[in-house]
């Protein structure tokens, strides 16, 4: 026998459901408590929805999130030309979150390195030439 509010299943012939507390009624048949059990089901299928929802709402406001102002700026830029391997760590962290500013020590970072191909890189061939001709 089972108890017609809970569902639980009754041995011998309690005359309250030790679960719920529920008055037995012993002329219940056994498809009265299956359709109870399937509407206890059916309801908690729709709470489980309504809660799936309310995270899915909540967990998906969550991971947005506000822009960050970028204005960028010529300091990003004189920082990538001093030290020009920050400017390129700044350019590869930035790209995507701030691109202004990313733009600025990338092009920073860059002019720092042609500048010196271009004048570092002939003088030292010049001074490690010269030393050569020397012997």
């Amino acid at each position: 026998m089972y108890c017609k509010k809970c569902g639980s299943k009754l041995f011998g012939d309690e005359e309250v459901c030790p679960y719920c507390g529920e008055p037995i009624d012993q002329k219940e048949s056994k498809e009265d408590i299956v359709s109870k059990r399937l509407s206890i089901l059916e309801e908690n299928k729709t709470v489980r929805e309504e809660i799936d929802a309310i995270n899915k709402e909540y967990s998906f406001s969550a991971m947005k999130e506000e822009k960050v102002e970028d204005p960028g700026s010529i300091w990003y830029a004189v920082l990538g030309y001093f030290v020009p391997i920050v400017g390129f760590i700044l350019f590869l962290v930035w790209k995507n979150e701030k691109p202004k500013s990313a733009k600025q020590a990338g092009i920073g970072a860059l002019i720092s390195f042609v500048l010196n191909l271009v004048c570092i890189v002939p003088i030292v061939c010049c001074i490690v030439g010269s030393s050569f001709n020397g012997m």
